[in-house]
């Protein structure tokens, strides 16, 4: 027999396993963790978003004027006992007080009492006040009562008969002088 000079068949071959580049496998996070991942990786936004709040804060605390509410307490006397005064008639009767406290003939007397149509702050509303001195004062009058109608707050204290009477103006001691003066009235 004559040799076969042909290349042995090839012998079936075995595949090496393919080895993936290694990652690390993250730990497994709750909600918070997956939160705290997501602030640490956009950390220049949250400080961005925190610093223009601060900024923001500081500059309306600086630009803003403050405030002064001054506050006057008025009981309402309901008759000779009041234990036997109907709750509807006192209810009334502190509705009726609270509407009087903010009605415009007593805010104009408050205003003419404590000089008001002359305040800045109680006739801003007024750009430009009529030529007639006489229409001028009654514009700048009328400036000051609604604008001291809307700075006056009239609140029942609980289930009480009296009533807390709320002025807001720039400067404390005229808060308390409108106050007073409204619940002396």
């Amino acid at each position: 027999m004559k040799a076969d000079a042909s290349p042995p068949a090839p012998e079936p071959f075995e595949r090496a396993p393919v080895r993936l580049p290694s990652t690390p496998q993250r730990p497994q996070r709750g909600v918070f963790g997956r939160m705290a991942f997501a602030l640490r990786r956009r950390i220049w936004i949250v400080a961005g978003t925190i610093a223009l709040g601060f900024l923001t804060a500081a500059v309306w605390t600086v630009l803003t004027p403050p405030r002064y509410t001054a506050e006057a307490v008025l009981q309402i006397e309901a008759g000779d006992d009041p234990a036997s005064a109907p709750a509807a008639d006192a209810t009334a009767a502190l509705e009726t007080e609270a509407t009087l406290l903010r009605a415009p003939n007593l805010g104009g007397r408050v205003v003419d009492a404590l000089g008001l149509a002359s305040v800045p702050e109680f006739v801003s509303k007024v750009r430009n006040p009529p030529d007639d001195p006489d229409l001028a004062a009654r514009t700048m009058r009328e400036a000051a009562i609604a604008t001291l109608r809307e700075r006056t707050r009239v609140h029942r204290v609980g289930r009480s008969l009296v009533l807390r009477v709320g002025v807001s103006t720039s400067d404390p001691e005229l808060s308390t002088a409108i106050a007073n003066a409204l619940v002396e009235e």
